[in-house]
């Protein structure tokens, strides 16, 4: 018989592979501790070496560790819920096979539930992504200290991953993931549980890390191709927190109208062209009723749409034919976008030759700044002009370039290796990424593929004096 843990890890497995040892490693670092949890694999009919790699972990941890084999596929949410019925922790987490956590965060989210067991079920945090990207969820908010949060005061608030949660397990057991839901399932399951108490727990010194994979294949990712995401998921998750609401509350209350407005956002963004005529009136309908149910003012509040989405919405709710003028209102923007990012890009390169050229005439040299930070082999990012007349100043000197880095390698004769940045790329001292503009973005992703400096042409050239 297993002893008792604190916290039950659940983690299913479908095709992990590549991440699942990194998920893994950060569970057993986790300072709470693995004496104080019990962790649960379930693998989802994997055909990779996922298998390979629970067993591998299981037998690592023989008294912490419990592992369930499905030969075939039978949905995450069917996952789920057979780790919920297995679990003996006091709090129950879903992990996702290829996400992370901050090291401290499972032990500061169950001392938060041991300390307002009366008041809440559920904690979370904010979150960010990494991967193929790194940037901040735009349902995080500004948390200067572990809090809670009474969902009928702070609509604004609102959750949408469980992987983001840990919960009470007495009270997560109360309610099931919808297995016909395979999107979205999510949200759905942890609101129902969050309506109990109203409340929630945000913790300030935590993160959730939610991997962007570079594949594009996981279940958020790749949700385009399927029809059942637009004609089934949506209302099961309406569906599931409208009834829990008026159950609970005797109302669908302002957070849920803004969580099933927050989600419609991303409907409406998308062309759902997969669809066929009769699916696609089916869609509408379905859209229409939930519209229904939203005030308009949360409609116009949700951050993940901009004003023509919000529009779109407010209009198709009323039945309003405008969708041609909103089509034109939108590549109107577009166009007035691209002109000023253009004029942006232009006016930063501008500034940067400018400060080049006024380094020349005072006598000073990149080299010097190359030699000084003992950067003697390097690669250039962007061959446009700005990356040609860094190739020009350093020509004949004992700075080596080693390669260059552009997205149009193929096209490119230069009289130098380029390659792009999903290429091995080879060990140099130091990148100097030329596209000054988008630097941000580049280094994000470079910092993925070198262990050198990653290092902006602005900087250099204001670093000289």
């Amino acid at each position: 018989m297993q002893p008792i843990r604190k916290l039950t890890v659940a983690v299913p497995v479908f095709n992990m592979a590549p991440y699942l040892e990194e998920t893994l490693i950060c569970i057993e670092n986790q300072t709470i501790g693995m004496k104080n949890m019990e962790v649960i694999l379930i693998n989802d009919g994997s055909t990779d070496a996922s298998d390979s790699i629970c067993r591998g972990f299981q037998k690592k941890h023989e008294e912490n560790v419990r592992y369930v084999a499905f030969l075939e596929n039978q949905g995450v949410s069917f996952a789920k819920n057979v780790a919920l019925d297995m679990a003996k922790g006091s709090y129950i987490t879903f992990w996702d096979a290829d996400d992370l956590w901050s090291l401290n965060a499972m032990e500061e989210a169950v001392a938060f539930l041991e300390s307002h067991e009366a008041e809440i079920d559920m904690v979370s945090c904010n979150i960010e992504y990494f991967d193929s990207y790194t940037r901040t969820h735009v349902l995080n908010f500004d948390v200067w200290e572990n809090m809670i949060i009474d969902i009928k005061k702070e609509y604004r608030k609102i959750r949408t991953s469980g992987s983001a949660c840990v919960l009470r397990t007495k009270a997560a057991r109360k309610f099931r993931f919808n297995e016909s839901q395979a999107r979205w399932e999510d949200a759905n399951y942890i609101n129902q549980v969050l309506l109990q108490k109203k409340k929630y727990g945000m913790l300030t010194n935590i993160k959730f890390y939610y991997r962007c994979r570079r594949s594009n294949d996981s279940a958020t990712q790749s949700h385009y191709s399927d029809k059942q995401y637009y004609i089934h998921d949506l209302w099961a998750f309406f569906d599931g927190v409208y009834v829990e609401s008026l159950k609970q509350c005797g109302e669908f209350i302002p957070m849920m109208q803004y969580l099933l407005a927050y989600a419609l956002g991303y409907f409406f963004s998308e062309t759902a062209d997969i669809l066929n005529e009769e699916e696609h009136h089916q869609y509408n309908e379905m859209r229409k009723k939930i519209l229904s149910y939203i005030d308009d003012c949360y409609l116009k509040e949700i951050p993940n749409a901009d004003s023509i989405i919000k529009w779109k919405m407010l209009s198709f709710k009323y039945g309003l034919e405008l969708d041609g003028e909103i089509e034109q209102w939108r590549q109107k923007q577009q166009q007035v976008q691209w002109n000023l990012a253009y004029v942006s890009r232009v006016t930063t390169n501008y500034n940067i030759l400018k400060r080049w050229f006024s380094l020349k005439q005072q006598g000073y040299s990149l080299l010097s700044y190359f030699e000084k930070n003992n950067y003697f082999r390097i690669a250039v990012y962007g061959m446009s002009d700005l990356g040609r007349y860094l190739l020009k100043e350093l020509e004949g000197s004992h700075i080596q370039v080693a390669y260059g880095i552009d997205r149009r390698a193929e096209k490119l004769e230069i009289g130098l290796p380029i390659l792009t940045a999903e290429d091995t790329l080879p060990p140099v001292d130091a990148v100097i990424v030329t596209a000054v503009h988008f630097f941000g973005e580049i280094d994000s992703l470079l910092r993925q593929k070198v262990e050198c400096p990653v290092i902006s042409l602005e900087d250099v050239l204001y670093t000289i004096e």
